[in-house]
């Protein structure tokens, strides 16, 4: 029994698309969605969602510590 070669199934194009382009999916998540309107890099974009979440829990501790002392 022989395995089939995987490699040579990749390098052939996909069946109804040119040079094995794939087309767009139909449904994107909201994720994805959301990248999509920014011109950022996927990294960028979430470097600016930790910094943000990082600001949310500071003010969170922030209002604590106030409540507490004051």
């Amino acid at each position: 029994m022989s395995e089939p070669n995987n490699e040579r199934e990749n390098d052939l194009p996909q069946a109804g698309f040119p040079d094995g382009a794939q087309p767009e999916p139909e449904f994107k998540g909201w994720k994805e969605r959301l990248y999509d309107r920014f011109p950022f890099s996927l990294r960028t974009l979430d470097i600016i969602i930790g910094i943000l979440f990082g600001l949310i829990i500071l003010f969170v501790v922030l209002g604590m510590l106030k409540t507490r002392m004051g």
